[in-house]
């Protein structure tokens, strides 16, 4: 087990602070050529489609939500940047992606449906994208390795499922079987990120090193064992 632990902290350690290769921010957002060990190519974004299917149109010939937000990352890249470069805690992180949300969700009332504008379900996008602009970003090579440990874990039916219990879960009406869009309030996704950072630094103790929430991520379909040198790298669809 402690040999597992140590080979997966490394993996993660290299795919989050040292990754290879770097896209643009743009590319991150609107999707990128990745090419896995044999050469050949796969087009990879941030925010997997399976995310929009949870966000149900008023009207089906208006704007759907990945051109909402995809749209308004790109137009605010310069806004986004330079807000992550001046970053210095997880609180100022927080603060950030609440301002994202805040004006992601005015923009998706103009089409989406209002039962479906729960915190975490706007949320995750949002964390999705902050996941892989601050780990691959060209842009923000620079201050990578300040903001890793920052990151929050995007709150989707995989870490509901495998990085909680029912004991935790079950104070927010919550179980193991819920869903992205479950965790209506930011208060209950407050109290969930804290567990994940609390547990963050038991294992940072056990083991001596320094082991970051975010580092969740490549537990699924166990990406830490995958051929990959970034997060795109780790999760391409021959992988998984």
């Amino acid at each position: 087990m402690e040999l597992i632990a140590k080979m997966f902290m490394a993996k993660a350690k290299k795919v989050f602070f040292n990754p290879s290769p770097l896209y643009n921010y743009d590319s991150i957002a609107q999707g990128c050529v990745v090419k896995d060990e044999y050469g050949d190519e796969w087009t990879m974004s941030a925010i997997d489609r399976s995310i929009w299917r949870g966000f149900h149109r008023v009207n089906n010939n208006e704007d759907g939500p990945k051109k909402v937000y995809i749209q308004y990352f790109i137009e605010n890249k310069v806004k986004i940047t330079d807000t992550l470069k001046k970053i210095n805690s997880k609180d100022e992180l927080n603060e950030l992606s609440n301002y994202l949300y805040y004006e992601l969700n005015d923009l998706l009332k103009e089409n989406i449906k209002d039962d479906k504008l729960v915190y975490n379900r706007v949320r995750v996008p949002i964390d999705l994208f902050l996941e892989h602009v601050v780990s691959m970003a060209i842009e923000l090579n620079d201050c990578r390795k300040k903001l890793i440990p920052f990151l929050f874990v995007p709150l989707d039916e995989h870490t509901i499922r495998n990085c909680f219990n029912e004991k935790q879960l079950i104070k927010d009406n919550l179980n193991i079987i819920s869903r992205i869009g479950d965790i209506d309030l930011d208060k209950e996704y407050d109290r969930m990120q804290k567990i994940l950072y609390n547990r963050a630094v038991r294992i940072s103790k056990e083991y001596g090193q320094e082991y970051y929430r975010i580092y969740s991520e490549l537990l699924w379909h166990n990406r830490y064992r995958n051929f990959g040198r970034n997060l795109f790298e780790t999760n391409l669809l021959k992988n998984i």
